[in-house]
């Protein structure tokens, strides 16, 4: 029997919850929070996503994905086949795809029905708008590390020529001291001290 065919429109929708332990095909971008190459246990998200880290609040905007081996992750887009699971963990993601396996090749409806709202990376934005393309959310330059005194600013101006980006607007993460990774997911491991992030945030924008 051929894979149920789902779509992100699909997400949130009684289509997505019938579909609950049934074989299925869907395609998207991955997305971790620490970059790597392959992977068994990663996010998968409509668009690309901004930078490492920022995965959406949106539990219904994300699937979590689990394969048997490690996949190969790449900046474009997967199609990926495997068991749809709908999970109503409090803490956790509400869609899961176990089982997941790479299916060749991502066709050009496939791709353009990853989103309504398809993002082109920004080098293609920048060749396409004449060198006038704004990143307005970047952690470039080792901006996290740097805020902790663990590395030195790394040149940005370059780069951003070679891509055609004009302006970037670097971005802190403000609760970075308190989060941890258990499982591959963002999380608070504590109650940040009284004045704990502001300073920490001072220092970061610094």
């Amino acid at each position: 029997m051929s894979p149920v065919r789902l779509s992100w429109r699909d997400l949130g929708t009684p289509r997505a919850k019938k579909a609950d332990g049934k074989s299925v095909e869907l395609s998207g971008f991955p997305f971790t929070v620490l970059p790597t190459v392959s992977a068994d246990h990663f996010l998968m998200m409509a668009e690309p996503g901004c930078c490492q880290g920022c995965a959406p609040a949106n539990s219904l905007a994300v699937v979590e994905v689990f394969a048997s081996q490690p996949l190969k992750l790449g900046t474009g887009p997967l199609r990926l086949t495997g068991t749809w699971r709908v999970s109503f963990e409090p803490d956790g993601w509400r869609y899961q795809l176990r089982g997941a396996e790479v299916k060749p090749g991502v066709t050009r409806r496939a791709l353009m029905a990853a989103s309504p709202l398809f993002c082109l990376p920004v080098p293609a934005m920048a060749r396409a708008a004449d060198g006038t393309a704004v990143d307005i959310h970047s952690h470039a330059g080792n901006l996290i590390p740097m805020s902790f005194g663990r590395s030195q600013f790394s040149v940005v101006a370059e780069p951003m020529r070679q891509g055609g980006v004009s302006t970037i607007c670097l971005a802190i993460v403000a609760d970075s001291p308190i989060i941890k990774l258990p499982d591959g997911r963002l999380r608070p491991s504590r109650d940040p001290r009284p004045g704990e992030l502001y300073e920490f945030s001072r220092r970061a924008f610094e």
